[in-house]
């Protein structure tokens, strides 16, 4: 089931798919790569803010060293979602790490796990970063 009455969740509306990919991208990163490093045992990365240690993003890398986050499959090892304004370390890191300095939310874990169940293909599908946090393949105009 996709569509949830008592919660609204439709997992078939491209906008509320959107909307995940976008919590999952500010805020909700840290639990989408977890779910996904507990699914497929892939690598966990993040950039941190120097100075102040923000978590700036989280996601995972494949096997074929290819970057995953919410928004789907990015070239190369890093998946940035805007232009830092603090310097940020970025680097490998285990689920251990990252879970002992910033937390999971149970929740959102949940939510990821949800969303994933009901639209594998999101990140199986190629991203193309154009300085937007916010940048759905779909949007990106040649």
């Amino acid at each position: 089931m996709t569509y949830d009455p008592e919660t609204g969740e439709d997992y078939d509306d491209p906008d509320y798919v959107e909307f995940c990919q976008k919590e999952f991208t500010a805020g909700g990163c840290l639990e989408f790569a977890a779910v996904l490093h507990q699914r497929f045992g892939w690598q966990m990365r993040a950039s941190i803010a120097v100075g102040d240690g923000v978590l700036g993003h989280a996601w995972v890398v494949r096997p074929d060293g290819r970057a995953v986050d919410a928004w789907g499959v990015r070239e190369g090892r890093d998946a940035p979602t805007w232009p830092p304004s603090n310097p940020e370390i970025t680097d490998d890191f285990s689920l251990a790490e990252l879970e002992d300095r910033f937390g999971l939310e149970p929740d959102m874990m949940a939510w990821a796990r949800d969303l994933l169940a009901a639209r594998p293909e999101i990140i199986d599908a190629d991203f193309v970063y154009t300085g937007s946090r916010y940048a759905p393949v779909s949007s990106v105009v040649p």
